[in-house]
This record gives C-alpha cells, sequence and structure tokens, in this order.
C-alpha cells in the first residue's frame, strides 16, 4: 500500500535583489513615498556627516563620479514635474 503524504518544509534562504529590482516594484502609495523619503533623509544624513578628512581620500576619478551622478538626480529630480494629487506621506 502507498501513502501520499505532503510535508511542508521550512527553511532559510538568502537571495540577491538589486535595488533597482526592488525600486522597480514599487507603486506610487503613501507608504512607498514614506520609504523613499526615509531613504533620502538617511542618504542625506550620511553624507552631511562624513568628515572632510575621509571625504579627502576619494581619488579625482572616485570624487568625479559621485559629483556627476549627484548632479545628475539632482537635475532629474527638479525636472520632474508635480503629480495633480500628490501623496502625502
Amino acid at each position: 500500500m502507498r501513502i501520499t503524504k505532503y510535508v511542508e518544509v521550512e527553511a532559510e534562504i538568502e537571495v540577491d535583489v538589486s535595488f533597482s529590482d526592488l525600486v522597480s516594484e514599487m507603486k506610487v502609495s503613501a507608504e512607498n513615498t514614506r520609504a523613499m523619503l526615509t531613504g533620502f533623509s538617511n542618504f542625506m544624513r550620511f553624507s552631511q556627516t562624513l568628515p572632510d578628512e575621509l571625504l579627502s581620500t576619494l581619488n579625482e576619478k572616485q570624487r568625479e563620479i559621485i559629483v556627476n551622478t549627484l548632479s545628475e538626480q539632482l537635475a532629474r529630480i527638479s525636472s520632474i514635474a508635480l503629480q495633480s494629487n500628490p501623496v502625502s506621506g
């Protein structure tokens, strides 16, 4: 005689998820607006508290990449039109 038994297995796994994968799934909602603002806030606090002595260890290419990327993102954020009914957080 054969019996079929279904067994549930619980296992902890790790998966690699890129920021772009994660963010691409974010829909417009008050919760995601708060998450976005928290991310910006964390980044700004981090960057504002970096000591000049540590920043001076960047080589010219690293500095150029950081400055260009931040400039591009500032221009992007500044140029995006506000939604007519923005989601408040």
